[in-house]
């Protein structure tokens, strides 16, 4: 039936997606990816709020230009 096929096709998507999505085989899924990804980014502005902190107000001006303030 036509109808059987459609959903096997849906089924082997779903499975495919869910794969990329939480990973397999012992590789990362491109959610665990984000989440890396974002704390990476958030240590980063860390860094960078302790260096402006570090500097004085010209780092200040700056970071001001580059965020479009």
């Amino acid at each position: 039936m036509p109808d059987d096929k459609i959903l096997e096709e849906i089924k082997e998507d779903v499975t495919e997606i869910k794969s990329l999505l939480k990973g397999y085989n012992g590789r990362r899924g491109l959610v665990q990816q984000v989440e890396n990804n974002s704390k990476g980014i958030a240590r980063l502005w860390i860094a960078v709020i302790i260096i402006a902190a570090s500097t004085g107000t010209t780092t200040y001006g700056v970071l001001r230009l580059l965020l479009g303030g």
